[in-house]
């Protein structure tokens, strides 16, 4: 092990793994934790987490479906001609010792009405806004205005 990273560079696939595409990695285990999902299903709910905003493409999300399955982190149920893919109990571990900015907001989202309050949902706001904020150039008027109304609710919470 070197530094404070806990990264075993004698195991370089493992390290490779952990590096790209890990976001894709992590959010592919946290939706799949809570219900078996095909690759479309799961496309559909990165797009829905994401207010629109990412839904990976299939030549990125089934090989790592693959690679997942294959490393142990998945496993692969094949009905009507589809694959259903479920997290493993090695796949949870990984995704509790995982790193992941968003954490705590993707959980949330996946397990509405856990014991959230309002300290993390400032925290969660501030998150959101950044994200927002660094995808400004992919804003719709739509979605601008949906901002709109939302500080407007937001506002009036000051007053």
């Amino acid at each position: 092990m070197y530094g404070n990273f806990g990264i075993d560079f004698g195991n370089i696939s493992k390290f490779h793994s952990m590096g790209r595409g890990f976001g894709l990695r992590y959010w592919v285990l946290a939706i799949v934790s809570n219900k078996k999902m095909n690759g479309a299903e799961i496309m559909e709910k990165m797009n829905e987490l994401s207010v629109g905003f990412w839904k990976p493409s299939a030549g990125s999300l089934y090989p790592l479906l693959a690679d997942l399955v294959k490393e142990g982190y998945l496993s692969v149920e094949e009905k009507n001609n589809k694959k259903y893919y479920s997290i493993t109990k090695e796949g949870s571990e990984y995704l509790d010792n995982s790193w992941f900015p968003w954490k705590d907001i993707l959980r949330e989202k996946l397990n509405p009405g856990r014991s959230h309050d309002i300290d993390d949902t400032i925290e969660d706001i501030q998150y959101l806004s950044q994200f927002l904020i660094d995808n400004k150039e992919k804003l719709s008027k739509e979605n601008v205005n949906s901002i709109k109304k939302t500080i407007d609710k937001l506002k009036s919470l000051l007053n």
